[in-house]
């Protein structure tokens, strides 16, 4: 299946929301940076809940119009609950991470995602997706120059947090100079 593009995400993300109840959740992932336009691959549309029981409404909703793969389960080496749903090749995950954290720096993991997010127009409605500082964050911290190189591209263009990324990173321990050239970077746009 080819990576997916904006249009696809926003399609799918249509679809989906469109039987779903109304819920928090938050778009993560690399599909997160593609409903924005920024060009990237994505493979798969990432959704993450604070709750097991919303993964669980969400899975009997769309089980009429997707294929669960995987039904919704613990996976306690990874502290996630999980679900993989597949609409027309589409692999949607929804999940949650019970990893306790007290910080705001990350993608996945403790208030970051609910206290971080962008509202992203997509077709007729609109998407809580993890801010895009984070995802940079996420990509530095697991060296994926194919995803964090877009977004520093992006973030040259457009406003960005500096103070958030410094954060993150160094929760990630990503060396001082490293983050001290990126935010540099990032200054001089």
């Amino acid at each position: 299946m080819p990576p997916l593009d904006q249009a696809r995400v926003g399609e799918v993300l249509d679809a989906v929301l469109s039987l779903v109840p109304e819920s928090t959740y938050r778009l993560v992932g690399t599909a997160s940076c593609v409903l924005r336009g920024i060009d990237m691959p994505a493979g798969d549309i990432d959704v993450l809940f604070a709750d097991r029981e919303t993964i669980d409404a969400w899975v009997t909703a769309l089980s009429a119009t997707m294929t669960v793969v995987d039904a919704p389960a613990w996976f306690g080496d990874a502290q996630q609950y999980l679900a993989r749903l597949v609409t027309e090749g589409v692999t949607v995950e929804l999940s949650t991470v019970e990893i306790e954290a007290d910080t705001d720096t990350s993608e996945c993991v403790g208030s970051g995602p609910w206290e971080h997010f962008d509202l992203v127009p997509s077709g007729a409605t609109v998407v809580p997706a993890v801010a895009l500082e984070l995802r940079l964050v996420t990509e530095i911290s697991r060296q994926r120059a194919d995803r964090f190189e877009p977004l520093i591209g992006y973030f040259r263009r457009h406003p960005c947090d500096l103070d958030l990324v410094e954060r993150g990173l160094a929760a990630h321990a990503t060396p001082q100079g490293d983050i001290a050239r990126l935010i540099a970077h990032l200054s001089n746009t």
